[in-house]
């Protein structure tokens, strides 16, 4: 039988706070984190989101990474700098209603995503992406 016990980390970019949180997870039997990295996450902390995946590998965590909210189309509550900067990306219902999430459909944002996710594939050891609700708004 698999075993595996995580928590969502988020909202911590510190790297020395981190590893004392690591520390108690460790000691309550977690072995998985979820890291949930917003937009502003990844742009704002980049080094420092890299960091802490490296440090909860380094002390045997398996490791979720988690788009959170981006685009407005996986969940979560954070603001989205792809819609600040490209609004006219966002998605329109059949009516014409027009929704304050990124639509799938356009390459501009298939190709954000897919870009940021490519490097974190690359340049991290995480073992997993979450894709967390996506969704049509």
């Amino acid at each position: 039988m698999v075993r595996e016990t995580g928590v969502s980390y988020y909202g911590v970019a510190y790297p020395e706070r981190a590893i004392e949180d690591f520390r108690d997870l460790l000691e309550h039997s977690c072995n998985a984190v979820l890291f949930g990295i917003s937009e502003f996450d990844y742009w704002f902390w980049h080094e420092n989101t890299f960091k802490l995946i490296e440090l909860a590998k380094l002390r045997g965590f398996t490791v979720y990474v988690d788009l959170w909210g981006w685009g407005k189309v996986f969940g979560g509550e954070p603001p989205s700098i792809f819609l600040q900067k490209h609004h006219e990306y966002r998605q329109v219902s059949a009516k014409g209603k027009v929704y304050a999430a990124a639509c799938f459909n356009t390459e501009e944002f298939r190709n954000y995503v897919v870009e940021r996710v490519e490097e974190l594939a690359k340049e991290s050891d995480a073992d997993y992406f979450f894709w967390d609700e996506p969704h049509y708004a």
